[in-house]
């Protein structure tokens, strides 16, 4: 009985898991060509002090460019 209740868990599962599936590139349409990312490590509990210091600092250098 045990076997048979945790089958079909299993089975209602994976049925409700492919009615969910969304639609591929609904909001953009992939393009080919270069990427830059910029990864950054700051130290816990001072993202918001890099933030800060990034939105004084990068328009300035953005507008110089």
């Amino acid at each position: 009985m045990k076997l048979f209740v945790l089958s079909a868990t299993a089975a209602a599962a994976v049925l409700c898991a492919s009615v969910v599936s969304a639609e591929p590139y609904v909001d953009y349409t992939p393009q080919k060509g270069v990427w830059h990312v910029t990864t950054v490590k700051v130290e816990s509990n001072h993202l918001d002090d890099y933030v800060t210091s990034l939105k004084n600092s990068w328009p300035i250098s953005e507008e110089t460019a």
